[in-house]
């Protein structure tokens, strides 16, 4: 038998080799995982980058004076914190400077005016992240197929001689056949692979436009037969030849109205922000989009803020709901009335107000007329000096006498619609007011079936009511509360009993389409909401004459 030394240490390679070859797949396993963490570890790793380039300074290379700086100086200032901070910011990269700073080193070349500017070996999550996306271009997650980047020196040597491309869309599709009422028209402008779009130019009176003409800058509204024509030019300086695009408009078949008060802020305004605006107030621009199709506008009072100066009209309401002008029949607000308080205040109640809307305000000494639309007669009443002066309004008026004459003139027309700015009822505590109470009775007795008002902020509609505010769905005037044209909207109070609708939710405006004999309504609601409303009612005539 043999024995072993207890001190002997030498291995038997034939006993080591047999126990690898028994744990063979535990050694596998071993490996597998030293090399998957390695693997692992190297993707979890920041990229490392590095760079160069040389910069051209205009600086002398002598120190000569505190205002000329050398380039020892420029070489301080280029590698300072405040730089780095800049170039973060243009950039609009979140980051510190100095990690920016991190690895960066200037040098100036001997009796030159370049510094060398060497950057790196520094890590940069931001940057591997957008190296990444560009590899994969074309993938999911990474960059749109195609996207190539170029440096400046190449770009520059390549250069853009090819000219864009401009379309025009008519109410957001491919311009054809005829719209009714009117036509937005939008010009898009593309220039696939070249450097980019700079200026479209147009005209729509017929003449060719040159680089003089109107600059496209927001949808053309086009109330009117109209030849647009149109070009582009981009970075380069490439112009496309001019182009073409015939918009037909014509009367809708029954004619339909587009009616809001309370509209235009005054732009001293801070919620004015320039004329776009915010969520809840100054929305002009947004409800004035909204009357797109339709063939007349009622504005319903308080039509510029705060005292309807002329110069107020040009910079807030003109841009909006002045685009549609030329269609418009108006009435004036107490705002528009006002002397003081805003932009531009005229010494005279009403003088920019009239000043802007010319004849379609009626004479400047009344404020009130009438006009017929299709089958339906349209009657315009002016409550804006009934608050200071109810003599205007009451009883025994001469607008009350005019109206009374209007009516039983317009007697044989079909249906009727009064507009004026201050409601006669409405959900405020005082339940509306009665400075208008002779206007109200007289259209209920001369058969008028809507009136429409603005001032009390919100949307409402009424019951067909009778002269003393009482439902009467045979005979009734059905009153629409349309003061959502852009001001601030307001907590209206507890509904009346004959209120049907109340909402306080969103701007908007009132489309109705006149028909012969009846009538249809929708409340279009601006971005700001949701809210809508929408119906049919039928004409009447005047309610049978008392004993």
């Amino acid at each position: 038998m043999q024995e072993r030394a207890t001190g002997d240490s030498s291995v038997d390679l034939r006993d080591f080799g047999s126990l690898l070859w028994k744990r063979k797949w535990m050694v596998v396993a071993s490996i597998a995982a030293v090399l998957g963490a390695a693997l692992l570890l190297s993707f979890r790793q920041t990229p490392v980058y590095a760079s160069k380039a040389s910069v051209l300074i205009e600086a002398s290379s002598e120190a000569t004076s505190p205002d000329k700086p050398n380039m020892a100086t420029e070489k301080l200032v280029a590698g300072s914190p405040a730089v780095a901070k800049i170039v973060l910011a243009t950039l609009h990269l979140v980051d510190a400077p100095g990690r920016l700073l991190q690895g960066l080193s200037v040098e100036v070349p001997v009796d030159t005016e370049v510094l060398n500017f060497s950057w790196g070996p520094v890590r940069d999550t931001l940057l591997g992240a957008f190296m990444d996306w560009l590899q994969n271009a074309g993938q999911p997650g990474g960059a749109p197929a195609g996207v190539v980047v170029q440096t400046v020196r190449s770009a520059l040597n390549s250069p853009d001689s090819t000219p864009p491309a401009t379309t025009a869309l008519c109410n957001g599709s491919q311009c054809q056949g005829t719209y009714g009422g009117s036509a937005s028209v939008r010009l898009s402008a593309s220039d696939t692979g070249g450097v980019g779009v700079t200026r479209t130019y147009y005209t729509t009176d017929g003449s060719t436009p040159t680089q003089s003409s109107p600059v496209y800058s927001e949808p053309l509204v086009v109330l009117a037969t109209t030849t647009v024509k149109f070009f582009s030019v981009d970075n380069a300086g490439n112009a496309e030849p001019v182009r073409s695009q015939l918009v037909q408009t014509g009367p809708n078949p029954d004619p339909v109205v587009g009616a809001a008060g309370d509209i235009a802020c005054d732009p001293a305004t801070p919620a004015f922000n320039g004329g776009s605006g915010t969520l809840t107030d100054c929305r002009a621009k947004g409800t004035s989009n909204l009357l797109i199709g339709v063939d007349d506008v009622l504005a319903l009072g308080d039509d510029q803020y705060n005292c309807g100066g002329v110069s107020a009209f040009a910079q807030s309401y003109d841009p909006t709901w002045g685009r549609f002008k030329s269609i418009t029949h108006p009435v004036p607000g107490d705002e528009d009335y006002n002397t003081s308080g805003g932009t531009d205040c005229p010494a005279t109640p009403g003088a920019g107000y009239y000043s802007y809307f010319g004849s379609r305000a009626g004479d400047p000494a009344k404020g009130y007329y009438s006009y017929n639309l299709g089958s339906w007669h349209v009657i315009a009443l002016n409550s804006a000096p009934c608050g200071d002066d109810s003599r205007f309004c009451k009883a025994g008026s001469d607008q009350e006498a005019w109206l009374r004459s209007d009516l039983a003139a317009s007697s044989s027309a079909g249906c009727t619609l009064a507009f004026f700015q201050n409601p006669r009822f409405a959900s405020r505590e005082s339940g509306g007011s009665t400075t208008y109470a002779a206007f109200w009775q007289d259209l209920y007795a001369g058969g008028a079936d809507v009136v429409l008002n603005g001032d009390s902020h919100w949307y409402e509609r009424f019951q067909p009511m009778n002269g003393s505010g009482g439902a009467d769905s045979a005979y009734g005037v059905r009153e629409f509360i349309v003061a959502t044209g852009g001001a601030g909207l307001d907590t209206p109070y507890t509904p009346l009993p004959t209120s049907e609708v109340l909402s306080n939710t969103t701007h908007g405006v009132l489309k109705m389409t006149l028909h012969d004999g009846g009538y249809d309504w929708t409340f279009v609601h601006d971005s700001d909401g949701t809210f809508t409303d929408s119906g049919t009612a039928s004409c009447h005539g005047a309610p049978p004459a008392g004993p």
